[in-house]
């Protein structure tokens, strides 16, 4: 039996669905399909192999031209005799454990999106770790059980220590954790010494792992007793394995509260309480005469009889005063990032491009009723998750991604919209409206193209992303 031993550092919390049970840390039934996806991948691609996928490509014929790198990469390992199993994700032959190192116990930390600095204040009070403005949504309604308001001002529940324990989910974060691998498979697993530390660079871990939880790196490993030199090459490791790879230094902020800023911006915008700021993703098909699906879904609403908040100007929110809901309507003069070719053939699902949302919600002058649309997603389209990627190590922030979004498959396969009447949080079901005719997903985009965008734009009214470096080959 050959063992290789390594110590991971810990770079960011791991969101962890167990974070009170002894010795819950980041688990190998996560980390070792990825592993060896990433494995296979690297084979199919590897020059090493060549001559490997050359007698492949003569046994199978013409159909070696159909396979994708992972799918050679299973035939090379095949061969190699590196494979147990032989179904469609088929393991490498080795096993993997995790553990704290030496037993300690970790951090652990309250994450939240919107907890008021008063409801922070009072958990830091009473020495609990918390990470505030943060990507991180699931859990606002646990969080809002533990607080009382009185008088306009938060106060911690007598019994919020018990509710915290219940808690779903939280953050846990070591310093270092070891992680031991074993095969009776010498070549594996010096192919795994070799390949682990970029590994680590390239994926994040848990809950949220696309936002920047779930960070490691390797700091030591030992193959069968053998120290072996460690260089975590991060720049080349990303620019090798992604599309795009810009590189931002926190300087001392939270992290997590520069990365829920900046694709906030990306993706929805930023409301009037935020500074308002139109989304970038919108500016950048507005540039090519699109519209996006938030005004679409607006309109409906007002014409199923609904009325919407309006601000003190009596603006509908997010719409110039120059336009009308009219869309046969445009005022003369008006910005043509504000106002492009008005058909509802413009409309399309824009925001599904950075990962399908469940539903959206809009306000109304009652403060107990909002209006839902429901993203009703057919049997082929699973919750796409988002492109972009943000990874933290040490005291940068790496917003990466690749340009390989299956564009054609989400446009073929673009999800239908219902309205709901949701009121006090609940949704009245027999106020179901079905959208029919819908709109679509583009079937056009290039994320490399659009994340460029997002660093460059230059108008004096709209914000660009800042801070960001591209990180090149």
């Amino acid at each position: 039996m050959y063992k290789l031993e390594v110590t991971l550092k810990q770079h960011t919390p791991l969101i962890h669905f167990q974070p009170d049970q002894e010795g819950a840390t980041l688990r190998a039934s996560e980390v070792k399909p990825k592993l060896d996806r990433f494995i296979l991948t690297r084979l199919g691609e590897d020059s090493a192999y060549q001559s490997k996928r050359d007698e492949i490509a003569r046994a199978i014929g013409d159909e070696y031209n159909n396979l994708n790198s992972y799918e050679k990469g299973k035939f090379i390992a095949q061969g190699l005799g590196w494979l147990i199993g032989n179904g469609e994700q088929p393991a490498l032959d080795y096993k993997m454990k995790i553990i704290p190192l030496n037993n300690n116990k970790p951090d652990q930390y309250i994450i939240a999106s919107r907890l008021s600095i008063n409801q922070q204040n009072l958990l830091v009070q009473r020495n609990y770790k918390v990470i505030n403005f943060s990507p991180y949504f699931a859990q606002e309604k646990e969080y809002s059980q533990l607080f009382i308001r009185i008088n306009n001002n938060y106060q911690l529940r007598n019994d919020f220590r018990n509710k915290l324990s219940m808690l779903s989910k939280k953050g846990i974060k070591y310093d270092k954790i070891k992680c031991e691998i074993v095969s009776f498979n010498e070549p594996l697993l010096k192919y795994i010494t070799d390949i682990l530390p970029e590994f680590f660079i390239v994926e994040n871990f848990g809950t949220r792992n696309g936002k920047g939880f779930g960070s490691f790196t390797v700091f030591s490993m030992k193959l069968n007793g053998v120290q072996q030199e460690i260089n975590n090459d991060v720049k080349s490791w990303l620019t090798k394995n992604y599309d795009f790879v810009y590189k931002k230094t926190c300087n001392g902020q939270d992290p997590f509260q520069i990365i829920q800023k900046d694709y906030k911006l990306m993706k929805a915008g930023y409301n009037r309480h935020e500074g308002y700021q139109k989304s970038l993703l919108f500016l950048y098909f507005a540039k090519q005469n699109i519209r996006w699906e938030k005004r679409w879904f607006k309109r409906k609403i007002k014409e199923f009889g609904y009325t919407l908040k309006q601000d003190v100007n009596g603006d509908p929110i997010d719409i110039n005063l120059k336009q009308s809901w009219d869309d046969t309507k445009c005022a003369i003069n008006s910005d043509d990032t504000e106002c492009p070719n008005n058909s509802d053939d413009n409309y399309y699902y824009i925001r599904a491009l950075l990962g399908l949302a469940e539903v959206f919600d809009f306000l109304t002058n009652n403060r107990s009723v909002k209006i839902s649309v429901k993203v009703n997603c057919n049997n082929k389209l699973e919750r796409f998750k988002s492109p972009v990627i943000f990874k933290i190590i040490d005291e940068n922030i790496y917003l990466v991604g690749k340009d390989n979004i299956p564009i054609q498959f989400l446009h073929e396969n673009s999800p239908t919209f219902s309205i709901f009447k949701k009121v006090n949080n609940t949704i009245n079901q027999n106020s179901e409206i079905h959208l029919d005719p819908s709109i679509k997903i583009p079937n056009e985009f290039s994320l490399k193209d659009f994340v460029s965008f997002c660093m460059k734009i230059v108008k004096s009214h709209y914000l660009s992303l800042t801070g960001y470096t591209p990180l090149k080959k």
